[in-house]
């Protein structure tokens, strides 16, 4: 147990998670070929279609290192569109991502 513990606190998670550290975060999946993960992970009612196809998603989800590698395994299918400090976030962890391509 006391391996796990560190394990989570080395990853920004925490065994319980209180509602306070469950942000909304607004999100937009703008390829059609990712539609089946939103339908499969999201409530129907948190899913809406965009004039452009795109789907709106907005949901709350826990804080910490657990969030930023969900949102990562989308690639490029997904956009964080608030709050500007998990945009920022994954602009930074993207950015180191393809600096690693680009030497």
């Amino acid at each position: 147990m006391e391996i796990q513990q560190e394990w989570m606190e080395a990853a920004g998670t925490s065994p319980e998670v209180k509602v306070n550290e469950t942000p909304r975060i607004p999100l937009v999946l703008k390829e059609p070929a990712g539609a089946y993960r939103i339908v499969d992970e999201f409530k129907e009612e948190n899913i809406s279609k965009q004039e452009d196809g795109s789907f709106r998603v907005t949901s709350d989800m826990p804080s910490g290192e657990w969030l930023y590698q969900y949102l990562l395994s989308y690639g490029d299918l997904l956009e964080v569109i608030e709050s500007v400090s998990v945009r920022l976030e994954m602009k930074s962890r993207t950015t180191k991502m393809a600096e690693k391509y680009f030497r």
